[in-house]
């Protein structure tokens, strides 16, 4: 059986906003670990889009799930960083 190419597209504009963005990463996680990441059942991949669209990952490079879970938890928006930088200078 082939598997199924699952890809995540994750918006990174400011439109979203914090809060929105942990709950889309949170969900993102708890999907995974809802899936059998492996050759035979998920592969996984990761694209991000702002003005333009990258690719974090592709459908290739993880076969584990605990391997996919690592890039999720690291995972940080450029803009979030900004306005997290922003919110603990302002007063």
């Amino acid at each position: 059986m082939k598997p199924v190419d699952l890809v995540f597209v994750v918006d990174e504009s400011g439109s979203i906003g914090p809060s929105n963005f942990i709950r889309m990463k949170n969900f993102l996680r708890e999907l995974v670990d809802q899936i059998t990441i492996s050759n035979t059942a998920f592969n996984v991949g990761l694209v991000k889009f702002h003005k333009l669209a990258r690719t974090e990952f592709p459908l290739d490079k993880y076969s584990h799930k605990s391997s996919v879970k690592v890039p999720l938890h690291k995972y940080q928006s450029t803009w979030y960083m900004y306005e997290l930088h922003i919110e603990i200078l302002a007063p």
